[in-house]
């Protein structure tokens, strides 16, 4: 047991900061440092609602790469790999989840009965993995260190509610409540109505991005967020433009450090997982190269007259 045992050693030998390195390289029970970086793991999972002939499908990418931390509120890189692991899981019949976060983690989290087909009980399944693996972690690092079940622990805190907690109490909530797995997960599928569905499940929310048409999750959300709102992507897109629009949001999030360069490229549709050949792949790619050297060189640029159309002010 490390994470809390050396944070509680530290105030009973007469330690008061805060900011505790307290860590593990499996479990992390961070400090006051926690940070937005440590929210968002270092990786890119992307998925994207399109149709082609008037039914709805998916395309999904991730990228290749594997990321070793040693946490200290946040993600310290010990190093980087492009890696043939999979970052994602079919989930029999017809479900896909991806995961960005703890790779050692992804089979507990997606543990399901196999007799559960439905795509929203396999999301509140994913959902109750989370809570369940916290309280584990929560149980063997922090409550076992001190003989403590969840209603000592209840009893504990009600005996503080006049009075201010003492340092040893407040180091064991401190970590329950910073403690995160910083892992998630977009789960797509279809409900059975064969509608196609986005979530992003964590131990603390589901959240439902099928409204948007789209879902992204991983430290290069942001760049691929943007990229999929500036192509305007609806799930009225073609197969094909949705493809397309998931590659190049793939590939623009590769500025965020931690975003791998390989990619993997799949569709989703009602009658199973396709994965996109090497021709496919190098195709998509020449076409994002050719559309950021275009613009810079169309032709109607050269039309614009500098001394007319701009004036001293």
């Amino acid at each position: 047991m490390t994470g809390l045992s050396n944070k509680t050693n530290a105030l009973i030998n007469g330690g008061t900061s805060k900011q505790y390195h307290c860590y593990n390289q499996d479990i992390i029970l961070t400090g006051d440092s926690y940070s937005h970086l440590g929210r968002n793991p270092l990786t890119i999972c992307i998925a994207a609602i399109g149709q082609e002939r008037g039914q709805e499908c998916i395309v999904f990418a991730t990228d290749h790469m594997v990321t070793i931390d040693i946490g200290l509120g946040r993600e310290q890189i010990l190093g980087k790999f492009e890696h043939d692991i999979k970052k994602y899981k079919h989930i029999p019949p017809n479900t896909v989840a991806m995961l960005a976060g703890k790779m050692d983690i992804f089979g507990i989290l997606t543990e399901i009965p196999s007799y559960m087909e439905d795509y929203d009980k396999i999301k509140i399944q994913i959902f109750e993995n989370f809570k369940k693996y916290r309280d584990e972690v929560i149980k063997n690092e922090v409550l076992d260190a001190f003989n403590l079940d969840k209603e000592s622990l209840k009893l504990i805190m009600e005996s503080n509610t006049t009075n201010p907690m003492n340092s040893i109490t407040e180091a064991i909530v401190d970590s329950i409540n910073k403690y995160y797995t910083n892992t998630r997960i977009l789960l797509i599928g279809f409900d059975q109505k064969n509608q196609a569905k986005i979530t992003e499940i964590d131990e603390y929310a589901t959240i439902d991005k099928t409204s948007i048409q789209f879902g992204t999750i991983g430290s290069g959300y942001l760049q691929a967020t943007n990229t999929l709102f500036f192509q305007k992507h609806t799930k009225q897109n073609s197969l094909k433009e949705t493809i397309y629009n998931v590659f190049k949001a793939k590939s623009n999030a590769e500025v965020h450090e931690g975003v791998g360069k390989e990619t993997e490229l799949l569709i989703l549709k009602k009658d199973g997982c396709y994965k996109t050949s090497t021709n496919m792949m190098k195709i998509l790619g020449r076409v994002y190269q050719d559309e950021l050297k275009y613009s810079k060189k169309d032709k109607r640029l050269k039309t614009l007259n500098l001394e007319k159309e701009c004036k001293l002010c």
